[in-house]
């Protein structure tokens, strides 16, 4: 919601938190003064992490644009990560079944 506000607003020196929570407030229909700590949570995390850029102020007031890292295609990063994580799984599966086919082998000799 926050970046969408950002990207739509395009204000050149960057959309402060009050036009933020006016565009989500108007946008989205809901109550920005309930939502205000998790507005600046995450304003805060996503200037530290690179996402946002923030051009004027401290913390979670001044003005915030979006970085040129964030205003690439997120969509084809997301894709590529999510087919690595599902063949991660299926490997980690095929393991275990070894392991535990194993284990039941060595206690089926023991008992003998």
């Amino acid at each position: 919601m926050v970046d969408a506000a950002i990207k739509n607003l395009k204000e050149r020196g960057g959309s402060s938190l009050l036009a933020i929570k006016k565009y989500i407030n108007g946008t989205y229909k809901c109550d920005s003064q309930k939502l205000a700590p998790f507005i600046k949570k995450y304003l805060k995390t996503s200037v530290a992490s690179g996402k946002l850029i923030q051009t004027k102020g401290k913390g979670a007031s001044g003005s915030f644009k979006l970085s040129a890292t964030a205003t690439k295609d997120p969509k084809g990063k997301a894709n590529a990560s999510g087919s690595e994580k599902k063949t991660k799984e299926k490997t980690v599966s095929a393991v275990d079944k070894k392991k535990k086919k194993s284990v039941t082998a060595t206690k089926r000799v023991l008992v003998q």
